[in-house]
């Protein structure tokens, strides 16, 4: 497996860059798709305007699992408006992405507008990628049994925390 995985990685980073024209990946960001593909976890700590979003951008198409079954990468943000840009940007790229706002209402993005979905559609993992709140997942009975579904689980096969911030008083 170990001499496969140079040969495995670039393929699938191939594929996955083929959605972006002419994008050269930096190396902070090649170096951090590729711990992923390891299995490792990381902490991608970048200036503002590297890249970093590209970073999860790639994942679902580096991360694919051989067998078909779609791959989902989960990104908790709790800002809204880093939310919709990355749907418009995602949608744009041609990468199925939605977001669930703080009540757990899954929305996408298509020609300029916001357009709610069924939150099974979620679950049955029909995107790629899925922008969350915390509280989402955590504070609602519908994220609740969205974290609890086997099938969802199973097809996440990255978390990224994205824009985590820290209050020093309340």
């Amino acid at each position: 497996m170990a001499t496969d995985f140079p040969v495995h990685f670039e393929e699938k980073l191939a594929k996955a860059l083929s959605t972006y024209n002419d994008l050269v990946l930096k190396d902070k960001q090649k170096t951090a798709l590729s711990e992923i593909y390891k299995g490792r976890d990381i902490v991608a700590s970048l200036p503002t305007g590297y890249g970093k979003s590209v970073i999860y951008h790639l994942l679902p198409k580096v991360l694919e699992k051989d067998s078909g079954c779609r791959t989902c990468v989960l990104v908790l943000c709790p800002l809204n408006i880093i939310q919709k840009d990355q749907l418009s940007v995602l949608h744009g790229k041609g990468i199925a992405s939605c977001r669930l706002d703080v009540n757990c209402i899954a929305s996408r993005y298509q020609n300029g507008n916001t357009i709610v979905v069924d939150i099974d559609e979620v679950q049955r993992g029909l995107y790629s990628i899925v922008h969350a709140h915390p509280e989402a997942l955590f504070r609602t009975q519908t994220g609740k049994l969205l974290l609890e579904s086997v099938g969802w689980k199973d097809s996440i096969a990255a978390i990224v925390i994205d824009e985590c911030h820290k209050t020093d008083d309340w």
